[in-house]
């Protein structure tokens, strides 16, 4: 009976399939026969017409384009402080003499490779290279201090070429003379209009002084780069051609051999390569990593082509680009490489060092146009300064001045006129000096064909001429000539520029696919009426096979399917995420018919994980072309963020913990007063001497700020009934007949201006309409250090119940901290910049902070420049308070700079830094006999500011350590002044937005080291409340903030939300809050953030966030690994696996210990700090995660000698990823007798105390 059974279920399982299957098929059926009856229908009803062209005017710019400046403020950083390299030598300089340095060059080897010389010492060398690497190490610890790779210029001793291959032998080659120069320089993803606005500086010059001639029509030949560039340098067609007028189809030049990718090149028809034979010196000139050649891991050429090439540069660079090893990806950010003055530097090298020979020169610029469709608006006259100096170089030469393509990619590519630019690259052919007569030949043809429609292979048509017949007949008698009767083995597509062009050609003529030609064919809309009624119609009767949704859904499905399709063919076929349809993304289907009388379909599908495709079907439902077109701008999704497979995720933990100081929470010491003033009195801002005073000999003095480290200090004044004008000042008392001092003190007051200085607001575009701007609500932020989300809730019971009800406050529960500590969380929520490396812990690799970026210090140079929202603030006429109770500003601390101006009109900075000066110990003695508390004094000082400027617009920003940074339940105690405290002040925070939140949570000792520890220094609190004519249930607002109180948020939110309640939120009075883009109304930043005011409706991950994988609230699973790990992965034996283990553990300790010992080096602290061991038996713990590439990551946190628990990331090789090291265990008492508060002071154990300790047992 059994045995039956199982047989039976499985029968009627499979029956089941298969009735699914037949379904499926009678379905799929019903698709084929709707569309053929709407292909039909669109057959009879649609009327066949020519392609034509589009009549753009290049001032029609939709949408606005916002000129990008991003690349221009870069300045060339140099941080070698241990040689000088000049006039092709190198020099030691004097500060560093037991440091050895070595170089050795860099050969190209074809495209991709590299050849090497030996190492040498840098001492008088005279590198004979054009590229060459450095690297300099320290004498005791061989580890190396400094690297660096060079671009110079090294002229060669160029040898003649005997070989001229190209040409039929029956053609007189010795006859031709060549005295022109060819110089192409291509700026990449620039279409003829755009280089009319951005570049019309440069333009008008070459027009005006070169005789440079533009040309209207050129048409692209294929999507990006490769395609364009083979068509005009190698005369061949990658591409299929399919022309939709009369349905031809002819397979690209590859298709019966093997793609060119996965080939070497030397054997093809490089116009280069014809150029060297003929005896011309070869120039390759680009800034991005790969090659036109080289792109999509292709092989490019074997042999050298080019006498110079700056490939090896950009390959190195490509290594390094996120090399940890040396910390070597920090080489890159001081070179500027999106700045074209290298290439333009280089180029001009090449150019005067061999201007007696011939010359064939292509630089191919990318870096600032590919992504930014005004990146090159900024370029403009440094380019043009480039041609206007250098023209005696190029005036023996034909210039052509051309883009690949134009702007493929983003929101402008979805506009017609976006599209017709994307086929339209710009160029520009300015002829020698001597040809350059307006009556002359060449120039009248040049300018004949101006206005004709072309293509790329005209160009390689072109510079061919010029090798061969033009030069031949020096460039007279231009009529029309067949270079196939000329050259071997290949057929040239193209027409020669230099000679008229009378017949009009086909983009099929051209073998331009239609995809990409200039000439359209305009489609109509799907969706019209008669369609519509048709379909109405159809719905009455049986089968229903006229459904217009029906063939929409077809086409959606093919597409995709296609697309999927497209992804197997590749080589990352398993690092992409399976395409899928998105429901309620664009979709957009038109229709035309051809000459042949077939109907073509043009669709453009957004699809997920993310990607917006455009391609042409069939009216079969075929894929035509086997090509489709992405047009959104995809080049930064990485594949984290495209990975629909969730790899991290935010745990909830319970408020309650066991830890110890929870039951007992810290309590300060009571205080009993015992300070006595018997000299004078301070009421109401006036200074008298008491009734008890006989001496009446005292004075004042008052400090105000200057810069962050600064202060101005006035003479002394007599007291008596002064009014100080001033918020903070000394008063010294004095013995009338020794003089000598009998009192001292330190007040503060908070003295209120009258007049202020109007101040220009430069952080917005000049076209915002600031006229508009409703500022009548202040904003105050509230920043207590240390306090996380849960232990704000723990210890803070009645302040949050009381601003919750009272101030209808919103806490946001998942706020999470950008850094280690306040210093680069200061910065990002104040200033909206990343100061440490960026980790990736979906692929491991590191992108360096903002300052490495543009070469900058956050630490060693001011911040004036930067985009500090508290000077945003005051330029709008907000008054302005900062009150810190550090011993250093938040942004000086660790012996920074910090501003060099200071930006508030009220500050505590001249209090904390007398009160903390070491020189005057009887400020800190008076304010402890006093019973003072620091948070007490800023908070009150900040009520009088309320008070004093209720009528004013204010902005303040007071930061409070002294409660909560060295102990996690510092404050508690403080709970009910808090409370009291807001419930004081309540009338004057109604009218304003109020932030009370911390900068991080607790980040050190035993409570630390626990899960629970680890995830709250992650995620400091964050409450905000809003004026109280906005606290309605009802209001927008509201319910937005609510909806991100759950939400995943940084302190770059934070930043976005101070300034969308600065300009667009106080513009449009907090209603109809939108999303909006910050980035169109500020000037030379990118907002990182998102405003808490508006819903963020979108899920981002810490990456996207800009939030270091080591930081992240949402964890990456890392499991503790072991020998057993090792087997599982690489399937091993187990005595292999353990011999592993431990090989791979102890390089990672040493490792780690040699890590800190470094940064002891790099602080100039081994005088004084005691170097790090390994602690045998102690902490060490490692965890792993395997990476998309497949390779394993690792967590490590160990503890070293003498003092020290520390945490970082490894690579599997046991390289560190990053030595911004995290330390976990409270340090200062071991740091503090010998270092100050610095970058390094974290990696130090004083020796002063190791001394000590040594003395103490030998008395013993």
């Amino acid at each position: 009976m059994i045995v039956l059974y199982f047989p039976f279920i499985f029968i009627l399982i499979n029956i089941n399939f298969l009735r699914k299957v037949l379904s499926h098929q009678n379905n799929y059926h019903n698709l084929e026969k709707n569309f053929e009856n709407i292909v039909q229908y669109l057959k009879n009803e649609t009327n066949y017409k020519e392609c034509q062209y589009k009549n753009f005017s290049p001032t029609a710019i939709y949408p606005k384009l916002k000129v990008s400046n991003r690349y221009s403020k870069c300045n060339k950083i140099d941080k070698n402080i241990f040689f000088d390299f000049s006039n092709n030598t190198f020099k030691y300089k004097q500060n560093h003499p037991n440091i050895s340095c070595k170089y050795r060059c860099m050969y190209p080897n074809g495209d991709t490779k590299v050849k090497y010389s030996k190492w040498r010492s840098i001492k008088n060398a005279h590198p004979n290279c054009d590229i060459f690497e450095v690297i300099c190490k320290h004498p005791i610890t061989n580890e190396a201090v400094f690297y660096d790779v060079f671009l110079q210029f090294y002229k060669l001793s160029i040898k003649s070429e005997k070989n001229v291959d190209f040409l039929k032998s029956s053609y007189s080659i010795d006859k031709v003379k060549h005295k022109y120069n060819v110089h192409l320089i291509v700026i990449d993803s620039i279409s003829h209009f755009n280089a009319l606005r951005g570049f019309s500086e440069t333009l008008k010059y070459l027009k005006y002084n070169y005789k440079g001639v533009n040309f209207k029509y050129l048409n692209k030949i294929g999507y990006g780069s490769k395609p364009n560039g083979f068509g005009f340098l190698l005369n061949k067609r990658t591409v299929n051609l399919y022309d939709f007028e009369t349905d031809n189809y002819i397979p690209s030049d590859y298709d019966k051999t093997s793609y060119p990718c996965y080939e070497y090149l030397d054997s093809q028809p490089f116009i280069g390569k014809y150029y060297r034979q003929l005896n011309y010196t070869i120039l390759m000139n680009d800034d991005s990593y790969e090659s036109v050649f080289t792109m999509n891991n292709c092989k490019g050429f074997k042999e050298n082509i080019f006498h110079h090439t700056s490939r090896p540069f950009l390959n190195k660079l490509k290594k390094l680009h996120f090399d940890p090893k040396y910390e070597r990806g920090r080489v890159i950010k001081g070179k500027c490489l999106n700045n074209p003055t290298y290439q333009l530097d280089y180029l001009k090298s090449f150019m005067e060092a061999y201007k007696d020979r011939r010359q064939f020169t292509l630089t191919w610029l990318a870096k600032f146009s590919h992504d930014d469709i005004t990146g090159h608006y900024q370029f403009d006259n440094l380019i043009k300064n480039f041609f206007e100096k250098n023209k005696n170089l190029f005036d023996n030469g034909f210039l052509i001045f051309m883009g690949d393509h134009g702007f493929k990619m983003g929101t402008y590519r979805g506009t017609n006129l976006g599209d017709y630019e994307d086929r339209n690259p710009f160029l520009l052919i300015a002829p020698p000096k001597a040809l350059r007569n307006e009556d002359g030949e060449v120039y009248q043809n040049l300018l004949f064909n101006s206005n004709k429609h072309i293509s790329q292979f005209d160009i390689y048509a072109t510079m061919f001429d010029i090798a061969t017949e033009s030069s031949r007949n020096d460039f007279s008698k231009m009529t029309n000539f067949d270079f196939n009767s000329i050259i071997k083995n290949d057929q040239i597509k193209g027409l020669s520029l230099l000679r008229k062009i009378a017949k009009s050609r086909s983009c099929l003529e051209m073998e331009v696919t239609s995809q990409f030609c200039l000439c359209y064919n305009y489609p109509h809309t799907l969706n019209n009426p008669k369609l519509k009624k048709l379909e109405e119609k159809s719905s009455n009767k049986n089968g229903n096979f006229f459904n217009i949704n029906s063939l929409i859904n077809l086409i959606k499905m093919k597409f995709v399917n296609h697309l999927n399709n497209l992804i197997k063919m590749t080589k990352s076929r398993n690092l992409c995420a399976k395409i899928k349809e998105s429901k309620n993304g664009l979709f957009d289907i038109k229709y035309f018919l051809s000459k042949n009388k077939t109907i073509i379909f043009f669709v453009r599908q957004e699809v997920k994980p993310r990607g917006l495709y455009e391609a042409y079907f069939n009216e079969k439902g075929d894929l035509l072309n086997s090509t489709m077109i992405r047009v959104d701008q995809y080049n930064n999704i990485l594949l984290n963020s495209i990975n629909n497979k969730k790899t991290c995720e935010i745990r909830e933990y319970s408020i309650k913990s066991n830890y110890s100081e929870f039951f007992h929470p810290f309590k300060s010491p009571k205080c009993k007063k015992t300070f006595s003033n018997n000299f004078l009195q301070f009421k109401k801002g006036i200074l008298k001497y008491s009734k008890e005073n006989f001496l009446k000999n005292c004075k004042y003095r008052c400090s105000t700020q200057v810069s962050d480290t600064k202060f101005q200090i006035d003479e002394w004044n007599d007291i008596n009934n002064a009014k100080p004008k001033c918020d903070v000042f000394e008063v010294n008392c004095y013995d009338k007949n020794s003089k000598k001092i009998i009192f001292q003190d330190l007040l503060l007051q908070l003295k209120g201006k009258n007049s202020f200085k109007k101040e220009k607001a430069t952080f917005i575009i000049d076209s915002y309409p600031l006229n508009e701007l409703n500022n009548k609500y202040s904003v105050h932020i509230i920043v207590l250090d240390s306090i996380s989300q849960y232990n704000i809730e723990r210890g803070f019971v009645k302040t949050l119940n009381y601003l919750k009800k009272a101030y209808n406050a919103i806490n946001f529960k998942y706020l999470n901290k950008v850094a280690t500590n306040s210093q680069p969380n200061a910065h990002s929520f104040l200033m909206n910049r990343r100061v440490m490396p960026l980790i990736n812990m979906v692929n491991g690799k590191v992108i360096p902070s903002d300052y490495e970026k543009i070469g900058k210090s956050y630490c060693n140079e001011y911040l004036d420049d930067e985009p500090y929202i508290v000077k945003y603030y005051r330029q709008l006429d907000y008054k302005i308070l900062i009150g810190e109770d550090g011993e250093d500003s938040v942004f000086s601390w660790q012996k920074c700079k910090g501003f060099n101006t200071s930006y508030a009109h009220h500050t505590t900075r001249p209090y904390m830094y007398h009160l903390r000066s070491k020189r005057k110990n009887i400020y800190i003695s008076n304010f402890h006999k006093k019973c003072f508390k620091l948070h007490i004094i800023h908070l009150n000082y900040l009520s009088t500011f309320l008070k004093t400027y209720k009528d004013s617009k204010t902005f303040s920003l007071t930061w409070l350590s002294s409660i909560s940074h060295s102990q996690i339940t510092g404050h508690y105690q403080y709970d009910k002044y808090f409370k009291k405290y807001f419930q004081k002040n309540k009338e004057y925070f109604d009218n304003s937005f109020l932030f009370i939140m911390a900068d991080h949570g607790y980040k050190m000792g035993n409570y630390r080291f626990t899960d629970i520890g680890d995830y709250e220094d992650k995620n400091p609190f964050l409450i905000i409340s809003i004026p109280a004519d906005l606290r309605d249930q009802n209001n927008e607002i509201i319910e937005n903030m609510k909806y991100n109180s759950d939400k995943h948020i940084s302190h770059y939110d934070i930043y976005a939300t101070l300034l969308d309640i600065a300009t667009e939120g106080g513009r449009s009075n907090f209603k109809n809050l939108k999303q909006f883009d910050l980035n169109t109304i500020i000037k030379n930043d990118k907002i990182k953030g998102l405003s808490l005011l508006r819903k963020i409706e979108i899920s981002r991950n810490c990456f996207e966030m800009e939030i270091s994988g080591e930081h992240c609230l949402c964890r990456e699973k890392f499991n503790i690994f072991n020998k057993t790990v090792l087997e599982k992965i690489y399937n091993i034996n187990t005595t292999d696996a353990k011999k592993i283990y431990k090989i791979l553990k102890s390089r990672i300790k040493i490792n780690f210990v040699n890590s800190l010992n470094m940064m002891i080096f790099k602080g100039n602290l081994n005088n004084i700090c005691v170097p790090f061991n390994i602690k045998e038996g102690g902490i060490f713990l490692i965890k792993y995660k395997i990476l998309d590439n497949g390779k394993i990551f690792f967590w490590v946190r160990q503890e070293v000698l003498p003092k020290g628990v520390f945490e970082t990331y490894f690579y599997d090789n046991g390289e560190i990823v990053t030595t911004h090291h995290l330390r976990i265990d409270p340090y200062k008492k071991y740091t503090q007798p010998c270092v100050g508060p610095g970058v390094y002071e974290k990696y130090c154990y004083c020796k002063s105390l190791v001394e000590k300790k040594n003395t103490i047992r030998y008395i013993n």
